[in-house]
């Protein structure tokens, strides 16, 4: 059964940043996930990834950067009219239940319409540098 919100993930030759990003995924609610291959140079099979949500992996021909792929995973979301759209970058990892937080945030504020977080910045190495705070209050969000 189709979920309400699908995550989409652009991937380009990182696997084992994908396989990080997928892991830490850990919702109580479902969700789907749509993995966007940007033309990675070694073929991405579905069956090889390690995910316990509904996974569906579209291949673009060649790289044609982020902003191609996020939009085709629009389409694709579109497409299959799914109510709500979360966002992941490769190699990212989330915090546990972030998409049913702020899934039940948007269904609880129907005049909110759009999303964001905080994040903590980590190095190649995984050792912290430092949190990323957005803005949170409109006036602040517009002077930015």
């Amino acid at each position: 059964m189709q979920s309400s919100i699908i995550i989409i993930i652009p991937h380009y030759n990182d696997v084992e940043g994908l396989q990080s990003s997928l892991l830490s995924i850990n919702e109580e609610t479902n969700v789907d996930i749509l993995i966007i291959d940007d033309g990675s140079d070694e073929r991405l099979f579905k069956e090889s990834l390690i995910c316990k949500y509904r996974t569906f992996l579209k291949t673009l021909n060649y790289n044609s950067g982020i902003e191609i792929a996020l939009n085709s995973g629009l389409e694709f979301a579109l497409k299959n009219k799914y109510e709500f759209i979360g966002r992941l970058d490769c190699g990212d990892l989330c915090h546990k239940n972030k998409f049913t937080k702020q899934l039940n945030y948007l269904k609880t504020n129907k005049e909110v319409k759009l999303l964001g977080c905080w994040a903590r910045v980590l190095n190649e190495n995984k050792t912290f540098k430092f949190n990323l705070k957005h803005p949170t209050k409109y006036k602040d969000i517009k002077t930015k």
